[in-house]
């Protein structure tokens, strides 16, 4: 605690409210994995662009050296917002090193828009880029609405030559619901390979290709 009062006078926002907000972020540090809130000057941002039809944008942080890829949560007509509204909105976000655990995005600190003076909060990529909105899981950067919309996309790309089965394929894999889950597919027997006999009804059998696992760095399916 005491680092972080001498530290403060090292920086600040132009804005005593503003100073004091981010001074009470900083003090409520439980543990040494927490973020700290900060200051984050705009000229640290670069490849800005707006994401969905929100108030949300991806940016690139330089921080310590690095190139952070971030969201910004754009605080519209904040030039003279108070103290207690900060907060307010601050609580959606948390900078315990826990929060994805309960999938809520890690905030890491405020800045300025230098042309508009709109605030800005400083988030973890944790909004879809695609639509804008919050990832369901944010670990996996998983967006339910928009790997439905994959999938629905896709079902012109198979077909069991069946409408009554290709309906039920369908079905099945809108019920997505987790990056987890299997992705339910129309298999063409050719896929099977090493095909034995277990008894009357079952099989064992090698499928070729394997099922389709969710890549988080990639943010497809992939095999």
């Amino acid at each position: 605690m005491e680092n972080l009062e001498k530290n403060s006078r090292s920086w600040t926002s132009g804005n005593n409210k503003i100073d004091g907000f981010i001074r009470e972020m900083q003090l409520e540090i439980n543990d040494p994995s927490d973020t700290i809130f900060k200051w984050v000057p705009y000229n640290q941002f670069s490849n800005i662009k707006k994401i969905g039809n929100g108030d949300f944008a991806i940016a690139k942080w330089k921080c310590n050296q690095n190139d952070v890829t971030v969201n910004l949560k754009y605080l519209n007509n904040s030039q003279s917002i108070t103290t207690y509204e900060l907060r307010n909105e601050a609580r959606q976000y948390s900078i315990r090193s826990s929060s994805n655990y309960y999938n809520i995005c890690k905030i890491y600190g405020v800045s300025q828009n230098p042309y508009t003076k709109d605030y800005i909060f400083v988030l973890q990529d944790g909004y879809c880029k695609g639509c804008g909105e919050k990832y369901e899981k944010i670990f996996y950067k998983w967006c339910k609405p928009c790997q439905i919309k994959y999938l629905k996309e896709n079902f012109k790309n198979w077909t069991s030559e069946n409408e009554k089965i290709d309906e039920f394929i369908q079905e099945m894999q809108l019920k997505i619901n987790n990056p987890k889950d299997i992705i339910f597919e129309w298999i063409s027997y050719d896929q099977f390979s090493d095909i034995k006999k277990i008894s009357n009804t079952i099989y064992s059998a090698l499928w070729n290709d394997g099922q389709l696992k969710y890549n988080r760095n990639k943010k497809e399916w992939t095999r």
